[in-house]
């Protein structure tokens, strides 16, 4: 509007324009300085997004525990989303604006990129959520190694015990020391545990119920039984011809559950059931021991797809 002013005397001019220019020269320097922040905090926010980026993808390419990965990813996340809310265009301030210049409600308009490298963070964020479940596979599989460790030690020392408490072996004292070393040691049993090993080293050393110890083992047959059974109708695998009555018994339980209204449940969730109870069972009768652990195998494999 200035520059479209008719021209005054040049002295008038000269002054006019001096009072103009000390009048907006400090609006321009405000907006210069507020560009420059602007600038700095883009070229920061830059930065921080590389760093973030390159952390996660050294964190696909690692493999730690799994607790470690999921706190720093969600630190990273977290860094990532407060980004994305600094650069989030102000989608309210713009349409108010508009209703202001235009006297009528602007049409929508696509949000702005974000000048974020976004594409690269998704692509380093999924292959960091991919080592946290490649860790977390690998420590399920070492913890089971180490339960089954623990459960074989535990019905090897059971198969002693039955074998003095039927008088097929003479009892004798024990000591904890001479125990395989995931049941020596008390403090890293469960209190489940460390009563049946103590109930199997008091038949071992000629102190225990030895009557009492005959009807348990007899009692957890019969469970281990069952739960082979339970486990191939899990599986739909075929069960000994001997025990096609009991077998036909649970199917028939089951779907009277069924027909009462009750949940179907998940194969694999049932079938995970089904082996944490049968290594919490104990003692079991040797011969039956193994049979019923091959029985619950074949099962397993067959619900988790894999080859016996």
């Amino acid at each position: 509007e200035w520059s479209r002013l008719p021209r005054a005397h040049p002295e008038v001019e000269r002054t006019l324009r001096g009072e103009f220019d000390a009048l907006v020269g400090p609006w321009f320097e405000r907006e210069r300085a507020g560009r420059a922040k602007a600038a700095a905090a883009h070229e920061a926010a830059l930065t921080e997004a590389e760093a973030i980026v390159v952390e996660l993808e050294s964190l696909g390419q690692t493999d730690g525990g799994s607790a470690d990965l999921e706190h720093r990813i969600h630190a990273l996340r977290r860094r990532w989303q407060a980004l994305e809310d600094a650069h989030r265009p102000p989608r309210a301030a713009s349409a108010e604006r508009g209703r202001r210049d235009h006297d009528e409600r602007p049409a929508p308009r696509g949000e702005r990129p974000s000048p974020l490298p976004t594409r690269r963070f998704d692509a380093a964020l999924g292959k960091a959520e991919a080592a946290r479940r490649t860790a977390l596979a690998r420590e399920a599989a070492e913890a089971r190694t180490r339960r089954l460790a623990l459960i074989e030690a535990m019905r090897a020392i059971e198969a002693e015990a039955d074998r003095v408490a039927r008088g097929l072996a003479p009892p004798g004292p024990r000591s904890t020391i001479d125990l395989p070393a995931p049941i020596g040691d008390a403090s890293a049993l469960s209190p489940m545990l460390l009563a049946r090993r103590d109930a199997a080293l008091a038949v071992l050393e000629g102190h225990g119920d030895v009557g009492a110890w005959i009807e348990r083992v007899e009692a957890a047959t019969r469970q281990a039984i069952e739960l082979a059974l339970r486990a191939e109708c899990c599986a739909g695998v075929e069960s000994p011809a001997a025990e096609i009555a009991a077998r036909r018994r649970i199917q028939v339980a089951r779907l009277e559950d069924r027909l009462r209204g009750g949940a179907a449940l998940d194969p694999q969730a049932e079938m995970r059931a089904i082996e944490d109870a049968w290594h919490a069972l104990g003692p079991v009768d040797t011969s039956t021991a193994r049979t019923v652990e091959a029985r619950i195998s074949r099962a397993a494999a067959a619900v988790h797809g894999q080859t016996a």
